[in-house]
């Protein structure tokens, strides 16, 4: 049998010896080192000579101090992370460690399914961390962004283009589905550039029609005119074009000769970025983008996931979310393990700010400072798993059991989409369906689906939006 490589390393401070053979057990196939001490002086001295993942305690053990073992956390580096682990009887003593900064809260006796998934949520949590040291090495002063947090190898090879990308001058392409952060990241390449003092433009998608947009960009090919609306390409700054598929063919040639013209030793003036939301080999391939000005764009390319497809970052995000939300209002809300599980296996076909939304209006709402499943917009919660999770599924079962499951996919995404474009009026929904109200009212029977909570929480996402642009 081949040992498994360690990969993390684990602190368990506790009395218990059966506890201990039991936790080694279960993390030495798993690549991660579980060193286990009975008392607190020994543990204290472990924490002190070298760095751990994690720190699972029992704060029932003797002779513990809050004090000092906060003193001793909160004297390292490495932001370690704590796991409290104890009986039922000292949930008053697990909750207050859990106030002050704890990571969570689990409790004996020994359960496999329970003490697994919270070690393994704290080294997401410690991967997290290291990819928004990386970040933060760009430049001094640089600021964690949503769409460059998370665990995933996704995350971290963006991370290190958005490094490369703003140390030089090229074009850049950011290709990724609506709301997974573009433009934030097209900002983040500017501010920790050399040109991060000059002007970052933007062309937002939708504003300009196509000869208004090439007169925006190239004044001179349509007479001059309209000065107080032309973005001036000799200057030095950034421009950020948000949707490529919405340039012209001839704005396309005059952005090719332009690139061209910037690609001598001469340092360019203006750096171009662009985003697109489509695939940008489809719209070359059906000759609606220019091949030669995309093998330009190319030069530089960041390509993001939808947040389906990298569950591992959700948890990050939601931690992100939350401190933002808590230094903003002054609060200190936190999310229970149960929720924050039910939001990671969510689909968010609106990426990181359909999550940064749900988040905030979840924070807003919540009771005793502490986000329940139960406040989170039932809409998302009942929504289909992602697709990634359903093909899994599908797998090891037979033509005919797959079908099922492919279909009642469709089924319930079908019917959260009309609910939702509807505002949760099952009457509305049923007619843009072509199909009647009792067949409709059947499917939401069938899948667990209600109009009438999803039609509430609609309208208090609704009066959040207002209090928010208040």
């Amino acid at each position: 049998m081949v040992k498994s490589m360690i990969n993390h390393s684990i602190l368990l401070i506790d009395g218990e010896g059966a506890l201990h053979t039991q936790c080694a057990e279960l993390l030495a196939g798993h690549g991660i080192e579980l060193v286990a001490c009975d008392n607190i002086h020994a543990g204290l001295d472990q924490l002190a000579q070298r760095p751990f993942d994690a720190v699972m305690l029992d704060p029932s053990i003797e002779q513990f101090n809050a004090e000092t073992f906060r003193d001793a956390i909160n004297t390292r580096a490495d932001d370690t992370i704590v796991i409290i682990y104890t009986d039922y009887a000292n949930m008053s003593l697990a909750e207050k460690l859990f106030d002050e900064g704890a990571f969570e809260c689990v409790y004996k006796p020994f359960r496999e399914n329970a003490i697994f998934p919270a070690i393994k949520r704290a080294l997401l949590l410690k991967k997290h961390q290291y990819c928004i040291a990386g970040l933060s090495t760009l430049a001094s002063g640089a600021s964690v962004v949503p769409p460059l947090t998370g665990a995933s190898r996704c995350i971290a090879e963006a991370i290190g283009t958005v490094r490369k990308a703003s140390g030089l001058t090229m074009p850049v392409l950011i290709s990724g589905p609506p709301g997974s952060g573009k433009c934030l990241i097209a900002r983040t390449i500017h501010n920790q550039s050399k040109r991060h003092k000059e002007p970052f433009l933007t062309v937002a998608r939708g504003r300009h029609a196509p000869d208004e947009l090439h007169a925006l960009l190239f004044p001179k090919a349509n007479g001059g005119n309209n000065a107080s609306k032309v973005i001036n390409l000799s200057q030095a700054g950034t421009l950020f074009i948000e949707e490529l598929a919405e340039i012209p063919l001839k704005t396309q040639t005059a952005l090719l000769e332009l690139l061209r013209m910037q690609s001598g030793d001469k340092e360019p003036t203006m750096r171009i970025i662009m985003a697109t939301e489509h695939d940008p080999d489809a719209w070359v391939r059906h000759g609606m983008f220019r091949k030669d000005l995309m093998f330009r764009l190319r030069s530089i390319h960041l390509d993001i996931l939808p947040l389906s497809q990298r569950q591992e970052d959700i948890d990050p995000l939601i931690r992100l979310f939350l401190q933002r939300f808590n230094e903003s209002r002054g609060t200190k809300v936190k999310i229970d393990s149960a929720a924050s599980s039910r939001l990671s296996r969510c689909a968010w076909p609106g990426n990181v700010a359909q999550l940064e939304h749900i988040l905030y209006h979840a924070a807003s709402i919540c009771r005793s400072s502490l986000i329940r499943h139960t406040d989170v917009p039932a809409f998302i919660l009942n929504a289909a798993p992602s697709p990634v999770t359903n093909a899994a599924a599908c797998i090891d079962k037979s033509f005919n059991d797959a079908k099922q499951v492919a279909v009642a996919h469709f089924e319930h995404s079908y019917l959260m989409h009309q609910l939702l474009e509807n505002k949760g009026n099952v009457t509305h929904a049923a007619g843009s369906a072509g199909m009647h109200r009792s067949s409709f009212q059947r499917l939401f029977r069938k899948y667990g689906i209600h109009p009438q909570e999803m039609k509430k929480h609609i309208k208090n996402a609704q009066r959040f939006e207002e209090e928010q642009a208040g």
